[in-house]
């Protein structure tokens, strides 16, 4: 598992962020979460997306503000 506070720029992508991480070169479980609020209800909760990304990948994925990122490459993450 990595972390680190990463400013975000227009255009950045998963790739910049795991090529400047010491995940470079490995296989990484990318969980991408972002705040979501249901506008009928006011109720707010996080939604949430996994990506696994080779180290050959340029993930399509866009970046979004208060976007936050998990980097993981220690084995499987099995979300139930």
């Amino acid at each position: 598992m990595y972390a680190d506070i990463v400013q975000f720029r227009e255009g950045i992508t998963i790739r910049d962020i795991i090529d400047r991480s010491p995940l470079k070169g490995k296989t990484v479980q990318v969980c991408v979460m972002w705040p979501h609020t249901i506008a009928k209800t006011g109720s707010s909760f996080t939604r949430h997306e996994w990506i696994t990304v080779k180290p050959s990948d340029a993930p399509a994925y866009r970046l979004k503000k208060l976007d936050v990122i998990w980097l993981n490459d220690e084995g499987l993450i099995i979300v139930r």
